[in-house]
């Protein structure tokens, strides 16, 4: 019999919670219910049925279109030499060691 009871104590739990928590819905007594005769129901209006479509664009998303020419900019002046760091990374980072894979970083 515990045997059976541990096995089936999961379920029991679980349809007593589940009937605690619907028992207020489920009562025929409920003073909502008795007066549903009386209230009148919404109504919707046709319009909100029908929404207003605005027109079409006149755009056709299916035909390419020549490509915008970019605009002229002005050249960038190349440096010579990158400015140097403010600090190195490996006076702040000390023994630090990190056992992962870095991909395009020389240090």
């Amino acid at each position: 019999m515990p045997k059976l009871l541990r096995k089936y104590a999961p379920q029991i739990v679980t349809a007593a919670v589940m009937a605690w928590c619907c028992w207020s819905q489920v009562r025929s007594s409920d003073p909502l219910l008795a007066n549903m005769d009386e209230v009148p129901l919404p109504r919707i209006d046709r319009d909100a049925l029908r929404p207003k479509m605005s027109p079409s664009s006149p755009r056709d998303p299916f035909r390419q279109s020549a490509p915008e020419q970019p605009a002229v900019e002005e050249p960038v002046e190349l440096v010579e030499e990158p400015p140097e760091p403010r600090f190195d990374p490996r006076t702040v980072l000390g023994d630090f060691r990190l056992d992962a894979t870095v991909v395009g970083t020389e240090f």
